[in-house]
């Protein structure tokens, strides 16, 4: 649909409209956005930058105007003097997303969280953020900017349960449990499909046998018992072992159903290498 947010603008708009009340948790909010973001950044990023600069006039009024880098007041990327509660540090989390972020829709099973970097500073910024959050991530150069990324679906949740950002965790969530199920149910089909395909061809050989004793005069050697469930065999090859049992006229387990066919063949064998030998 033309228009549609992409996942990440929407997970972005969430975060815009989150109310964080502790001042602390703000500072931080507003520290990460200073530090991962350029003071005159993409206009991609005007409502970020927006964002930021609303936060700097309420979070220090008394200042009318940051001075980049402005460390006298928001100190080092991942200095902890600034971390004050337990929602600080998801803050940290927050801030570094909205400023260069990107994450991809859960539902296309292709997990992808990068953070993109135009400058090397603000980059080694975003890796202090990550490693003081205890976020494990990837780096590498993509035209000329500068990619930290995290690809595990594990991570990833990790990222924004810590960032505080529930419902993103819960998308993961379901959509790594229904491609578990998924696959669980592959795995089964496909195990269903090859103790069929063994089934078959068990039932194929021993038919084959037993069509060998009949067509050679030899089926009338066979016990009763061995005759009986090897006309059973050739009249239903279709049958599971199980259900030869079930339709036998007599109690009888599946595998004494195998174990008769068995020797049955067996049997066909010995008199095909006798055969052999005579001719």
């Amino acid at each position: 649909m033309a228009g549609e947010l992409s996942y990440s603008a929407r997970v972005k708009d969430e975060i815009y409209a989150f109310r964080v009340k502790n001042t602390c948790c703000r500072k931080n909010l507003l520290r990460a956005m200073l530090f991962t973001m350029k003071e005159t950044p993409d206009p991609r990023l005007s409502r970020a930058a927006a964002y930021r600069d609303e936060l700097m006039r309420a979070v220090y009024p008394e200042i009318p105007r940051f001075s980049y880098p402005c460390g006298d007041v928001i100190g080092e990327a991942d200095d902890t003097k600034f971390i004050k509660c337990a929602g600080c540090r998801g803050m940290l989390l927050r801030g570094m997303f909205l400023s260069c972020g990107s994450l991809s829709d859960p539902r296309k099973k292709n997990y992808n969280l990068d953070f993109t970097f135009s400058e090397s500073k603000l980059a080694e910024n975003g890796k202090k953020i990550l490693s003081l959050c205890g976020i494990r991530f990837g780096e590498r150069r993509r035209r000329g900017s500068y990619v930290l990324y995290i690809k595990s679906s594990e991570k990833i949740a990790d990222f924004f349960a810590a960032a505080g950002c529930n419902d993103v965790v819960y998308d993961i969530t379901d959509e790594r449990m229904l491609s578990d199920v998924a696959e669980a149910q592959i795995r089964t089909t496909n195990i269903e499909v090859s103790n069929m395909a063994k089934s078959a061809d068990a039932s194929k050989k021993a038919c084959e046998a037993i069509r060998y004793l009949v067509d050679s005069g030899h089926i009338s050697e066979l016990d009763e018992k061995l005759e009986a469930t090897a006309k059973q065999r050739l009249l239903y090859p279709e049958l599971s072992l199980s259900q030869l049992a079930a339709i036998s006229d007599e109690p009888i387990t599946r595998s004494a159903v195998s174990a008769r066919l068995s020797r049955i063949m067996r049997y066909a064998e010995k008199l095909r290498r006798g055969d052999d030998k005579n001719d």
